[in-house]
């Protein structure tokens, strides 16, 4: 598999970082423990290269030494994981001063059948290479077949006769792309994260080199064998996604079928989602609360308008830009569905703190909820932006999980309060409770939201609101870079 046209760190030079496009990933930094006593894997580099010059069918790859005085590393299917370095209970010992205790992981990732990939953690001091570029301490990179990889230094290494010359050619055995799938049209560079539905991966088109994101659904998951009734519903479904066009929706690009997984690609936005721009700073001034709120409005308006609901609208599904200003991608339109009258919107989708009341309470009720879902989350949404914080109290928030639904005309489970203590406007406040209103044919919808006082004499073009200036705050610095200024919150202490 061709790495052209893919991030590596092929033009960093030693001792600097490459680029951030290796995913950063702190819980796969760490060492996971010793190997047994009893590992047969646990010992120093052992086989001699001329011993092995034929691949073994057990091995999912190894590291051929660039120096004849090195042993070879194998990397055996029954142990997707290897940690090596200069600590005892390493499961390849390598000595020398410029090799760290704990030095690095590299670890075997199958993400369904004929689909896997390497992945290399760099844990050390003097750094871990590929391809002359340092990978970067408590970084994760991938590793492809016919990579150089070298260990303390990339430079070759003469002393003691080069038996600490850790340069080595990776070779991978356990790549068997299928002609035709999406390894024949896209390079899988790194992992950006998972949801219910599968993984989704930075990728690259190998024609024209755009960046993109892949999401891989294991077939097994979707519970629709091909052919089926709940298959063609899919596919209807997939044909509409493919159809919308709105600059602040994620790009449905295309669908790739292949025996075990359906890959979904889509749009690149590399500026993080909602709920990191959120937490980067506590919460948003109203003014840039305004702004955002309205991309999010035009886009379920968008799609309400075809008939589709989200169903699970929440900050990590809000995705922007890395522009200044940020602008909003809605994404992540997994559980929608399209609203007809042969299928409605009657099963329990959405995350608990986000799920509209008639959804929790669905069982008791006669008629299918439609797309006022996604207005109670954009409230809940709109809420956090404001605050920072959820609207419900503790004792009462609404859950799918809860062992008795909650009474959706209750209103005390809402801490109105917050608002005015962060201090919204009264068109601010007017505009959450219409969309926190628990009878949903009193619920303002997307479309309605848009001609609300609260976002009515915004310029959508613009960038910024047409109001006057917001009051003095603090200034913080956002996610994406940007500057922004936040409101005072409560003094925790009172």
């Amino acid at each position: 598999m061709s790495n052209q046209g893919c991030p590596t760190p092929d033009t960093a030079s030693e001792g600097s970082h490459s680029p951030p496009l290796f995913s950063s990933r702190s819980q796969s930094s760490q060492f996971v423990g010793d190997v047994s006593q009893d590992s047969q894997l646990t010992q120093p580099a052992s086989q001699p290269l001329s011993q092995l010059l034929e691949e073994n069918p057990d091995l999912w790859g190894y590291l051929a030494p660039r120096n004849p005085a090195v042993n070879r590393l194998d990397f055996y299917k029954n142990k997707p994981t290897y940690l090596i370095g200069r600590h005892p209970r390493s499961d390849y010992v390598l000595t020398g001063q410029k090799i760290s205790h704990r030095h690095c992981k590299i670890s075997w990732e199958l993400h369904g059948e004929g689909i896997s990939a390497v992945t290399i953690v760099d844990t050390s001091s003097n750094g871990t290479f590929i391809n002359h570029g340092r990978v970067g301490k408590d970084r994760t990179a991938v590793l492809r077949d016919g990579n150089e990889v070298a260990f303390g230094t990339a430079r070759e290494q003469f002393q003691n006769g080069g038996t600490e010359d850790y340069r080595y050619i990776f070779k991978f055995l356990a790549d068997t792309p299928r002609p035709g799938g999406l390894l024949s049209g896209y390079e899988l560079c790194y992992e950006l994260g998972h949801g219910h539905f599968g993984q989704v991966h930075y990728a690259i088109h190998q024609r024209t080199g755009d960046a993109c994101a892949v999401k891989i659904v294991p077939r097994n998951h979707l519970h629709a064998p091909q052919g089926s009734r709940s298959w063609a519903v899919l596919e209807r479904e997939i044909n509409i996604l493919r159809g919308l066009r709105h600059p602040n929706i994620c790009e449905f690009k295309e669908a790739i079928y292949e025996e075990n997984a359906i890959n979904i690609v889509l749009e690149y936005v590399s500026g993080g989602n909602l709920d990191a721009y959120i937490g980067n700073s506590g919460c948003l001034e109203e003014s840039e609360a305004q702004r955002l709120t309205y991309q999010i409005c035009d886009a379920l308006a968008y799609v309400h308008a075809k008939g589709i609901a989200h169903r699970d609208l929440k900050p990590e599904n809000i995705l922007l830009t890395a522009s200044n200003p940020a602008q909003i991608k809605v994404a992540d339109f997994g559980l929608a569905k399209a609203v007809t009258s042969v299928s409605q919107l009657n099963t329990m989708c959405g995350t608990p703190g986000y799920i509209a009341p008639e959804v929790v309470l669905h069982q008791h009720l006669e008629t299918a909820y439609d797309c006022v879902i996604d207005s109670w989350s954009l409230g809940v949404v709109v809420f956090n932006m404001l605050t920072g914080r959820m609207p419900f109290r503790e004792r009462t928030e609404p859950s799918a999980y809860a062992s008795e639904p909650q009474d959706p005309t209750d209103p005390s489970s809402i801490d109105w309060s917050l608002l005015s203590t962060y201090g919204v406007s009264a068109d601010g406040v007017q505009f959450v409770r219409r969309l926190l209103e628990s009878q949903p044919r009193h619920r303002m919808s997307a479309a309605d939201a848009l001609r609300h006082p609260w976002l009515a004499s915004y310029a959508p073009h613009a960038g910024t609101s047409r109001r006057g200036s917001p009051p003095a705050a603090t200034t913080s610095r956002m996610a994406s870079g940007e500057t922004t200024k936040i409101k005072p919150g409560p003094d925790p202490s009172q």
